[in-house]
């Protein structure tokens, strides 16, 4: 993910880090690739929630809705988004009501 920050009248911009995506948790090669990445870059570049392969990620990319319409389940990748969104919100320097700072 990256973000833009004005500076001078410039955007600038910047990784805010990176996210793990289509992975599948009980996949062991997966799981390797996590932490070999993991290991290479520092903690704070790296987000810690993981977005899980999944069709309903899928489907609401290829008709373009977010995946919280098709994803019903309790602790689904719909559920994934929104911690991601959390760990992402006082990077951009975001309130926990979507306010800046």
């Amino acid at each position: 993910l990256t973000t833009a920050k004005q500076k001078s009248g410039n955007m600038k911009p910047e990784i805010a880090g990176f996210v793990f995506s289509m992975t599948d948790p009980h996949d062991q090669v997966s799981q390797e690739d996590q932490q070999r990445f993991r290991a290479l870059l520092p903690p704070e570049l790296v987000f810690n929630t993981v977005v899980p392969k999944h069709a309903d990620v899928v489907e609401a990319t290829r008709i373009g809705v977010p995946v919280g319409m098709l994803d019903q389940q309790m602790g689904g990748p719909a559920y994934a988004f929104d911690l991601l969104s959390a760990e992402l919100e006082p990077k951009l320097g975001l309130s926990h009501h979507g306010n800046f700072q």
